[in-house]
């Protein structure tokens, strides 16, 4: 069996070895980096998109209270014609109303 010249860093195979072994070492390192920067960027891109479906949702909240505002005032201006238009009868459903409240709450 013939053996490998032995030099002050060893056999070639061992030499092939500590190669293989440091090109992998660096290998890991990247891999480390790469994962990391994958968490950077895929934690960055959930705070976006949690930013921008909050902001979407005070825009949609935003318009249901300008719309309900709007339908209340609509309302208010209504009952208010209403009620110019025909006071007496307004007065009357209003004593209508009052002793209506009123039957139910003694009932208690």
């Amino acid at each position: 069996m013939v053996n490998a010249p032995t030099t002050a860093t060893g056999t070639p195979n061992e030499r092939a070895l500590r190669d293989d072994l440091e090109a992998l070492k660096t290998d890991i390192g990247t891999l480390k980096e790469d994962l990391r920067s994958f968490a950077d960027n895929a934690g960055s891109a959930a705070r976006h998109a949690s930013r921008d479906a909050a902001e979407r949702i005070r825009s949609g909240s935003r318009t249901a209270y300008d719309f309900g505002r709007e339908k209340a005032k609509w309302a208010k201006e209504e009952v208010s014609g209403r009620i110019e238009e025909h006071p007496f009868a307004a007065v009357g459903i209003a004593f209508g109303v009052g002793i209506l409240v009123g039957a139910l709450v003694a009932r208690r």
